[in-house]
């Protein structure tokens, strides 16, 4: 598998096109931070040749964040997917990747083959059951048709996610704290990322009730974005999603003057959180 990221993560996420920039922030601030996330724009001006410069600056794991959300597909009885996310992750990972962040909600094929294909080449999958964005409730929160949800999982052949979907709509009915009483399209995207072996999540720290939704359904580790720039605080992440999980933070530290004073900043907050002071 790719190089694991440990407890009460510091990740600082780049999309500068720039290689130069990229580079020189991850030589400044690697003894600081725990990994990389880059994103799609780097990526498409340099090439994933990019990623292993990014290792040989930092020596510390790399999430590329490309949203994969393109066309599973598996020919009746081959042993092997042949879609589109399986060439795009290939890629990747064969570029030196440690993590790749793939989108669930396009159908269980897209997720099954990102998942099948990290596996393969010793990565790791992160989904996205919510996102931080404005109007991300209008389809991340709406209300699971419990009966259309059932006989979709039956025709799909994971009926194994029937009892887990049904158990917890009765926790959220029965129980106080949920962000909402009823099952939603969110959480059933958890429920397949878990089943179909995802090895963690991205989480919206400007919303610390859904963080604490996550971590009511996972033990797996979360990865929580939107710190600073979109309101969400390193406080909140921590405290609502515990030891296995990771904070995002990009414009905060790489867009002010003194990237690594304020990295120093996140840093000493996380060490005096992780420790209870």
């Amino acid at each position: 598998m790719g190089r694991e990221i440990g407890d009460y993560a510091v990740v600082l996420a780049v999309d500068d096109a720039r290689s130069d920039r990229v580079l020189a922030l991850a030589s400044s601030l690697s003894e600081y931070v725990d990994a990389f996330k880059i994103g799609v724009p780097p990526l498409l001006a340099n090439g994933v040749s990019l990623v292993k410069r990014l290792k040989d600056a930092s020596d510390k794991p790399v999430i590329a964040d490309l949203k994969t959300a393109d066309i599973g597909f598996r020919p009746e009885g081959a042993p092997e997917w042949s879609g589109t996310n399986r060439k795009i992750l290939e890629v990747a990972f064969g570029g030196g990747i440690d993590y790749a962040i793939c989108h669930a909600i396009v159908g269980t094929s897209s997720m099954e083959e990102c998942i099948s294909t990290a596996h393969s080449m010793g990565g790791r999958v992160l989904t996205l059951p919510f996102m931080t964005g404005r109007g991300a409730g209008l389809f991340f929160d709406h209300p699971l048709d419990m009966g259309h949800a059932r006989r979709w999982l039956a025709s799909l052949g994971a009926d194994e996610v029937l009892p887990r979907l049904a158990s917890l709509a009765s926790r959220k009915a029965g129980e106080a704290g949920w962000r909402t009483p009823v099952v939603t399209v969110s959480d059933l995207i958890m429920l397949l990322s878990e089943h179909f072996g995802a090895d963690g999540y991205i989480a919206p720290a400007n919303l610390p009730q859904v963080m604490g939704d996550y971590r009511k359904v996972t033990e797996k580790r979360v990865f929580a974005t939107g710190i600073a720039r979109q309101g969400g605080k390193l406080a909140d992440v921590f405290r609502m999603l515990g030891p296995r999980s990771a904070a995002l933070i990009g414009h905060a530290i790489h867009s002010v003057a003194d990237p690594v004073l304020a990295c120093r900043t996140f840093v000493a907050e996380r060490d005096a959180l992780a420790s209870g002071r």
